[in-house]
């Protein structure tokens, strides 16, 4: 999510964790004050191997932060997006994937019986994978203002699960950049998902995609 760094604070103050970035080895370390984070360590995996270039498929080891969101419609869950662990009790998301829009396209979170998060997983609602997590929901927190528009505005959330996870090596936390540290400008980065292929369809396989 390109802009979650500009939603640092807003991210913090929801959350009452704490994130420990280490992000140059002459940089200041970027913080959010919280302690529900059961291990300092985030942004890290036990496989890198092929990370490579063209939407391929990943290990369960591979971007161990990544969750697969579901939302219930017509009294049945489907997959409504990916998201980001960010400590062992809070996901950061699009807020398309927990709210709906009113008249004016301004987002409001679904209740929190419509959601459920799925974790550790290399397909989306398998729970029956190793250590793979199956949660609900206790709190939908939207940014203040967000809209359902093209471009979308402020269209972040914070998602509060239901008891904090233990964090395993399929199950581990993303860090949070700090906003006002250095550009990220011309750097390569990944992205990873549940989501939609080229074809419109929605896979259901973690994937990652080099850019």
């Amino acid at each position: 999510y390109t802009d979650v760094i500009k939603y640092a604070e807003f991210i913090g103050t929801k959350t009452s964790f704490e994130v420990t970035t280490t992000l140059a080895a002459n940089s200041t370390n970027a913080r959010i004050t919280t302690k529900a984070i059961l291990n300092p360590t985030c942004g890290v995996m036990s496989d890198e191997s092929s990370l490579v270039v063209g939407g391929k498929f990943s290990t369960r080891q591979q971007f161990p932060w990544l969750v697969s969101i579901f939302g219930k419609i017509e009294q049945k869950f489907e997959h409504a997006g990916s998201g980001s662990l960010i400590s062992n009790r809070h996901v950061v998301s699009k807020a398309g994937s927990v709210a709906y829009a009113d008249d004016q396209k301004y987002y409001h979170p679904i209740d929190i019986d419509q959601v459920k998060i799925f974790l550790g997983t290399t397909k989306f609602q398998n729970n029956q994978e190793p250590g793979a997590v199956e949660i609900g929901v206790n709190k939908i927190t939207v940014y203040p203002g967000a809209q359902a528009l093209t471009p979308s505005i402020f269209d972040v959330a914070v998602i509060t699960l239901s008891q904090p996870i233990p964090l395993s090596s399929v199950i581990l936390p993303v860090c949070i950049g700090s906003f006002n540290d250095r550009s990220y400008a011309g750097q390569t980065v990944f992205g990873s998902g549940y989501g939609w292929d080229q074809n419109q369809t929605i896979t259901g396989v973690k994937k990652h995609v080099k850019m």
